[in-house]
């Protein structure tokens, strides 16, 4: 369970910071109505640091006009 939430938290850092996230494309099951809310801890915030700091790095490495 560990090792899916770091892989959830990789993916919809990469997502918001519009990089490469295959698994955001689209959901591979059909979603609960109702009553199913997910009570979990959020994990996001580090990965979501590394994931901007990388788009940072990414614009400022390119060229000049791109």
């Amino acid at each position: 369970m560990d090792e899916a939430r770091k892989i959830y938290a990789d993916e919809a850092s990469a997502y918001v910071m519009d990089r490469r996230a295959p698994y955001t494309k689209e959901l591979l099951f059909d979603v609960p109505q109702g009553g199913k809310e997910d009570l979990d801890k959020s994990i996001i915030a580090a990965p979501m640091a590394k994931q901007m700091a990388e788009k940072m790095e990414d614009v400022l490495n390119r060229p000049i006009g791109q």
